[in-house]
């Protein structure tokens, strides 16, 4: 642990067992340990269900509730209202940021990653994920390697479908609107009897266009195997994008807590218009189409009253398809995973051992990475070379052993965890953790976390042989206040300190390996005054302190003494951490048993964004949006639902960071979804 970390660590354990000695809280907090939706019950902090207030973990969940009424269709709606997370929906994907680390999310669906090696924020669960299906989403802050493995690095979101247990009947919506999902329908299936439960749903829809959906550049690589673009005169048209498209197909069945077999397939297609700077004549056609897929066996048995197992295994894929003018690159990732784990209750309870061992097999066939950025090419003077692009194969085989000890000292909870990761393709990695909860009395605990992760490596970093992998310490300190089942306060400070961080640009790939320190505040707090009114609200702030992100370009090369010579120029930019301040807020009220009415705001500081291809700063002004939603309940007596919302509820004018340069923020919409259960 780096000195600062753990005077800082130090610090915040002798504060908290001088408040022990002072306060000498004796009550069981045991007790807090609730059942039940509404109470944020999770799984991911230990494999394990229990209360977000109890998790040995900075950790949060957004209920069925809260998901059934928000204004939000998609998962960046509703992360977007959780203290500390900001994404932004761009030409691509989405830009990630949680505590000011863009797009070092895990990304879990069913607790199984998601996602790719070639591009850091190219991600399933986005822009399209169906909330129809969904139970619950969680999440934690900080590191979680110990029991996740590498790559849950900033924080984890667990999206955990809907099984039998949940839903039983059929169900179906459609929806309509001007907003990202401009047509929508699903149909739910559930069922249970006895031990025996299964789920399904099917989604899909179409989404909305980009903002300019017109282009001319239509084609340009002719002959690829003699390396000669297609003649200018050639390469010009009037050609118009289609509508982005979605599809998911997912399903579970189980018996017990014995087995459980689960799936999911999900496919889109997001069309999208490039050009090197707003205002060029020159622009073209690009295209993300991702399909992805997983199927996961489950289970558990215990073999004593207090010691058990429970297995998993699974085998997921993701393979995408790139398109840029007429050009489509498609490479492949592919994931078997195996997992065993042992629970051993000690000590009459209140301790308990958590030990595993996990094997995962990771094969990739022709990840892209350029020698240049494509578009320097496009102008017509260019009649005799094509941009060289390297295709990559890998395969990585990760063996894991792990381990975590819980134990409960009166109203003191302590944890510590440890991790060892086989993986040839970096010089090695042991990740851990550590921590306390505290609980003083029934309304206020206390806990104190420290951590690490590293993260594996993307598609530009297999040139290499062998790399460090970028890596992270965190150190955090929580209160959380909860006088009563009316309202909570939670209170975070942390610090994180990266090494070996890289940043990967759209047209100048990945960075130099840096270091960086960032250090914030989050605030959340909830409240019900009245039985039929819930008020919410979160502000984060960051800062940072560290190296400017340094690119090294391949501008040019030429030949000397009958080799090529790559000449590379340094670009330096100031770190990217999203935005300073980020604020959130609902209101939720229940007119009666029909009609329930939400309203949420939401504040994003100004902030800069550094664009390498253009050599220019983007400075954005801070905004506020607000969005407006009326759920109806039982119309005409009958089991028919609707739900209405307006989002930039004022037709807000702004612009967002996209991938390339400015782009238009989402402006006034609205949409109607009809729902029946039958």
């Amino acid at each position: 642990m780096s000195k600062p970390l753990y005077i800082l660590w130090m610090m915040i354990n002798l504060s908290a067992w001088v408040l022990f000695g002072i306060c000498n809280a004796q009550e069981d907090h045991t007790d807090l340990m609730f059942v039940g939706e509404d109470l944020k019950v999770m799984t991911i902090a230990s494999g394990r269900e229990e209360g977000a207030w109890s998790a040995p973990a900075v950790a949060d969940v957004i209920t069925q509730t809260q998901i059934d009424l928000g204004v939000s269709t998609t998962l960046s709606d509703l992360l977007n209202c959780e203290s500390g997370f900001l994404m932004f929906d761009n030409e691509v994907g989405s830009d990630v940021y949680l505590r000011g680390i863009s797009d070092s999310v895990l990304f879990l669906y069913g607790a199984v990653p998601t996602g790719s090696k070639l591009n850091t924020n190219y991600n399933r669960v986005n822009p399209y994920l169906s909330m129809a299906s969904v139970k619950r989403i969680e999440m934690i802050r900080g590191p979680g390697s110990v029991l996740w493995g590498p790559d849950a690095f900033a924080g984890i979101v667990n999206i955990v479908p809907m099984t039998g247990k949940d839903f039983q009947g059929v169900k179906t919506g459609i929806g309509a609107g001007n907003s990202v999902k401009s047509k929508e329908a699903y149909l739910n299936w559930g069922y249970e009897n006895d031990q025996w439960n299964s789920f399904v749903s099917i989604s899909g829809g179409q989404g909305k266009k980009y903002a300019r959906d017109d282009y001319n550049f239509v084609k340009f690589w002719g002959d690829q195997d003699n390396y000669l673009p297609v003649s200018p005169e050639l390469r010009y048209g009037d050609q118009t994008l289609e509508n982005p498209k979605f599809f998911e197909l997912m399903g579970n069945a189980g018996f017990g807590d014995l087995f459980k077999i689960s799936t999911n397939i999900s496919f889109y297609s997001k069309p999208y218009t490039r050009q090197d700077l707003p205002g060029d004549n020159l622009v073209w056609k690009e295209e993300h189409e991702a399909l992805s897929g997983l199927v996961k066996i489950e289970g558990s048995k215990k073999y004593t009253i207090t010691s058990g197992f429970r297995w998993t295994a699974y085998f997921s894929w993701f393979d995408t398809q790139t398109q840029i003018v007429d050009l489509t690159l498609e490479d492949r990732d592919q994931v078997v995973f195996g997992e065993i784990v042992h629970e051993k209750s000690l000590l009459n309870g209140d301790g308990l051992l958590t030990t595993g061992a996990s094997i995962r097999q990771e094969e990739g066939a022709d990840l892209s990475v350029w020698d240049a950025y494509y578009s320097d090419y496009f102008s017509d003077d260019n009649v005799s070379f094509l941009p060289y692009v390297d295709l990559y194969d890998y395969s990585i085989t990760t063996l894991s052993l792990f381990g975590q000890y819980q134990q409960t000292i009166g109203p003191v909870d302590i944890w510590a965890g440890v991790r060892g990761d086989d993986y040839k393709e970096s010089s090695g990695n042991v990740s851990y953790n550590t921590g306390l909860s505290w609980h003083l009395a029934e309304k206020w605990v206390y806990k104190a976390t420290y951590g690490n992760a590293f993260r594996t490596p993307v598609a530009k970093q297999f040139q290499e042989e062998k790399t460090d992998m970028e890596n992270i310490e965190t150190v955090s300190l929580q209160a959380g206040w909860r006088p009563n089942q009316k309202g909570q306060v939670d209170l975070t400070g942390y610090i994180s300190r990266l090494q070996d961080m890289y940043v990967q640009d759209p047209a100048f790939g990945l960075s130099e390996p840096g270091r960086q320190n960032l250090y914030g505040i989050e605030l959340k707090a909830n409240y019900s005054p009245l039985p039929l009114l819930d008020l919410g609200a979160g502000v984060a702030w960051v800062n940072n302190s560290g190296d400017a992100t340094h690119f090294r370009y391949n501008d040019y090369s030429y030949w000397e003494g009958g080799e090529l010579v790559d000449h590379y120029i340094n670009i330096y930019e100031p770190y990217d951490y999203g935005a300073r301040i980020l604020f959130n807020a609902e209101v939720i009220y229940r007119i009666n048993k029909q009609y329930t009415i939400r309203a949420e705001c939401r504040y994003v500081s100004e902030r800069n964004a550094h664009y390498l291809l253009n050599e220019t700063t983007e400075k954005y002004s801070d905004v506020w949006l607000f969005d407006l939603g009326l759920k109806v309940l039982n119309i005409f007596n009958s089991s028919l639902d609707a739900d209405i919302f307006v989002k930039n509820l004022f037709n807000r004018k702004y612009m967002a960071p996209g991938s390339f340069g400015p782009v238009e923020g989402e402006p006034f919409s609205m949409g109607l979804k009809i729902e029946k259960t039958w």
